[in-house]
């Protein structure tokens, strides 16, 4: 007994030998098994090893589905090889901190197995199949009690040589006219559709696409903006593939994490695996199915001004099924303006497409005229009253010329004019009439005695917002206006539509109000 203390103290360190070969087998016992998944429907065989990984998202990070949607494959290269991502990996503000959970490679025939995985962790997979990480959506959450699950994740081998069709470029124009501001609002909606027609093989597209802004907003400020100055979206598939989950969750849905940016908030998630419904995203009103393999990135671009900005698409257009082609849809809605003191002003946006534009068209809002010059040609490719269905040679330039009609210049000049007059003053010698002003005072406490009655009950929203938009309100006002509105939209009282029309006219309100105050 006296020899117990020295024998124990030798037996250190074989017992913290034996602790840190455990430690893996505590902190991950699960494992992912499953296979890749062709596409084109025919016998998977990998010429050259792909690479499965598995990360670990954090609690408070975005669905991995929303981070495939924007900027993630440099960063997964970097996960896979152990080192620390030194571009952002999705989101359009910060980061998602993910850390890599395990990495194989797959079987010439496609299987993998992945072992040592945490339990009760969100894990997100994606396997790099012919330079492209192609992402399993659905985020995987192992316990005890289920410590093992079997996946297969889609992947398309890509044809390099291939030049998809771009059916289409449908450019909708919408307006704006409000006295607060200090611009007629443009909004600019595109919509470009390609196609490709073989069904053994992927097609992949890099489109650059210049972004415009309203006035007063910098570049580097329009991601902070997303939801309202900028959205955008990449899909496929045939419409109507997507249902809605009808989770309070949803209701966050393709914000990149933001959740609010307006009052500081994030989406708060619950405990266990996250997804967000295809067709919550406001853009993708054909319920088609989110794309996830390739980059979307948002580039500054250097100017004098500090507002030119872009979006920059590297994206898949998916193989030929059932006899249709592959479609991929990218859908962008950005904002322009016109100055109130300059209503005779234009906006001019650039475009250049790296295939051949098949098919072109134009849909413009009251109160809008357009031109689009073509490059070397000066022909006439839309207007008022035209649509083009002539080709658009690869690389031709095409600048589109955007402004106010008569009846719209008139409108805002009248605009300006009340904004600029002076209050009438009385004239020297006038008399003061004290009747007047009993029955002013007698209309004032009727008034309040009013109010008071009606002071709990709610207007309707489009009420509220008319009346912020005719009388001027307090920016505190307007920050209450735009949590109101977001809690309809939640609770799926309004159309996202409308949602986005209500909410942009609330935040040009608050930009008017920070720009007079500096």
């Amino acid at each position: 007994m006296p020899h117990a203390p020295a024998n124990r103290v030798a037996q250190l360190p074989g017992l913290l030998a034996a602790l840190v070969c455990l430690a893996p087998c505590l902190c991950g016992q699960g494992f992912i098994g499953g296979s890749l998944k062709d596409m084109a429907g025919g016998e998977t065989y990998l010429p050259e090893p792909a690479k499965v990984l598995a990360i670990t998202l954090p609690d408070d990070s975005h669905p991995f589905n929303e981070i495939c949607a924007a900027q993630w494959q440099q960063a997964m290269d970097a996960l896979a090889d152990g080192r620390e991502p030194d571009t952002p990996f999705g989101g359009l503000q910060s980061a998602v901190a993910a850390q890599r959970a395990a990495v194989t490679e797959a079987g010439a025939d496609g299987s993998f197995r992945l072992e040592g995985l945490p339990f009760e962790r969100r894990l997100a997979l994606a396997a790099k199949v012919d330079g492209l990480w192609w992402p399993l959506e659905r985020e995987q959450w192992l316990t005890e009690q289920q410590p093992g699950a079997e996946v297969r994740i889609p992947f398309a081998f890509i044809d390099n040589n291939a030049a998809p069709w771009l059916r289409e470029h449908i450019l909708e124009l919408s307006l704006v006219l409000r006295e607060d501001l200090k611009y007629a609002g443009i909004t600019i909606l595109e919509t470009l559709r390609f196609e490709n027609p073989d069904p053994s093989r992927a097609a992949l597209v890099k489109l650059s696409l210049d972004l415009s802004m309203p006035p007063d907003i910098l570049a580097r400020h329009l991601p902070t903006l997303y939801g309202s100055q900028l959205l955008f979206m990449q899909a496929g598939g045939t419409p109507g593939d997507t249902q809605p989950e009808g989770t309070p969750l949803a209701r966050q849905a393709w914000k990149f994490g933001g959740g609010d940016f307006m009052h500081g908030g994030g989406a708060v998630y619950n405990k266990g695996p996250q997804f967000s419904a295809d067709n919550w995203h406001p853009l993708n009103v054909d319920a088609l199915k989110m794309t996830g393999a390739g980059d979307t990135r948002f580039v500054e671009k250097p100017s004098a001004s500090a507002r030119a900005a872009a979006l920059e698409f590297t994206r898949v257009v998916p193989p030929a099924r059932d006899g249709k082609p592959g479609t991929l849809v990218l859908r962008v809605s950005h904002r322009a303006g016109v100055p109130i003191a300059n209503p005779g002003g234009k906006v001019a946006l650039n475009r250049s497409f790296p295939l051949e534009l098949q098919g072109a068209a134009a849909r413009l809002a009251p109160g809008l005229t357009l031109q689009a010059l073509v490059t070397d040609g000066h022909r006439k490719l839309y207007g008022d009253k035209y649509v083009s269905t002539a080709p658009l040679a690869a690389g031709q330039a095409v600048q589109f010329i955007i402004g106010l009609d008569d009846d719209a210049q008139a409108q805002v000049a009248a605009f300006d004019i009340r904004t600029t007059e002076k209050p009438s003053q009385p004239k020297d010698g006038s008399t003061f009439r004290w009747d007047m002003m009993f029955k002013v005072l007698a209309v004032i406490f009727g008034l309040a005695f009013i109010g008071a009655l009606v002071a709990s009950l709610r207007w309707p929203r489009e009420k509220q917002l008319q009346r912020l938009a005719d009388l001027p309100a307090s920016r505190a006002e307007v920050l209450a206006e735009l949590k109101a509105l977001q809690e309809d939209y939640e609770a799926r009282r309004l159309p996202a539509a409308a949602y986005l029309e209500q909410k942009q006219r609330l935040l040009n309100r608050l930009i008017e109000f920070d720009t007079r105050a500096e």
